[in-house]
């Protein structure tokens, strides 16, 4: 993805971090990203640490955009490259979500990488104005 990025967008500062804790201060960022993230992170565990890790760099009241394939039943599967996978329900999504607030939310209909036709998780919403030592 981050060969595509920047064959697309060579401009833009792209780079992996493969590993939590993010190398980023609290509260760094107004806006943070999420895309097909948690898709690529068959583990719970791993996926609540990493929505938790996402809200320690987001200034309170910043934006934070998820955006997930999604399915009505959860499954897990491997992709055709092998890497382990998982779509969530929205409503696990959401769960996720729960120490935001505002949050709008969508299921739409999209495609994977491959051409496949999905559907697509797309959330808005803001980390709580609170200071971070009141949200751990």
């Amino acid at each position: 993805m981050i060969k595509r990025g920047l064959s697309l967008y060579p401009d833009i500062n792209l780079i992996q971090l493969p590993q939590l804790p993010l190398p980023f201060a609290d509260e760094t960022f107004d806006v943070v990203l999420s895309c097909a993230v948690l898709t690529c992170m068959p583990s719970e565990i791993a996926q609540k640490a990493a929505i938790l890790e996402l809200k320690r760099v987001l200034k309170p009241g910043g934006l934070f955009h998820l955006s997930e394939f999604c399915a009505p039943m959860a499954k897990r599967f491997t992709s055709g490259l092998g890497t382990p996978m998982c779509y969530h329900t929205p409503m696990q999504l959401q769960e996720l979500l729960e120490d935001f607030v505002d949050l709008e939310d969508e299921v739409t209909a999209c495609r994977t990488l491959a051409g496949d036709p999905a559907q697509c998780y797309r959330a808005f919403a803001r980390k709580p104005q609170q200071a971070l030592a009141q949200l751990r």
